[in-house]
């Protein structure tokens, strides 16, 4: 069960939507739950750096296909783990960006360096003022 909640004056939580309401209000009275919680990212923010990868992808000609062109702008961004086999060869894989596993603040480091990325290697001769103007008409931000 998955459920939002937002932190009230007296210190409490209390259902963050309607869906949430709905499941709290069939548990019984001193219901304990144990729960793993995190501040939840900025979803807008989410689909703007969705926006940006999107743009991008379009508008080069090496990648045939959106997932390999995707993990490529988050490693070169800098978001990527190594493994090292058993042969000492080295291989590596993009971080994941699931708003589990990266905040708001590694969120945003990652959207500034995507779009670094993105403007040396793919969309070379736009700048960065151009980009942002193309992803705020997509995302409708305007």
């Amino acid at each position: 069960m998955n459920i939002f909640l937002r932190k009230t004056e007296e210190n409490c939580f209390t259902p963050a939507d309607d869906k949430s309401l709905k499941i709290t209000k069939k548990l019984d009275m001193e219901t304990v739950l144990h729960c793993e919680a995190w501040k939840e990212r900025n979803y807008n923010f989410h689909k703007k750096y969705f926006a940006l990868l999107n743009c991008a992808f379009e508008n080069q000609d090496r990648y045939n296909t959106f997932e390999p062109f995707r993990a490529e702008v988050i490693m070169r961004a800098g978001y990527f783990n190594t493994h090292i086999h058993l042969s000492g060869k080295k291989s590596f894989s993009p971080k994941s960006i699931a708003f589990k596993k990266m905040d708001n603040i590694e969120f945003e480091e990652l959207y500034s360096n995507s779009i670094d990325v993105i403007l040396e290697h793919f969309l070379i001769g736009m700048n960065e003022d151009e980009l942002n103007n193309a992803i705020d008409i997509i995302v409708g931000f305007c």
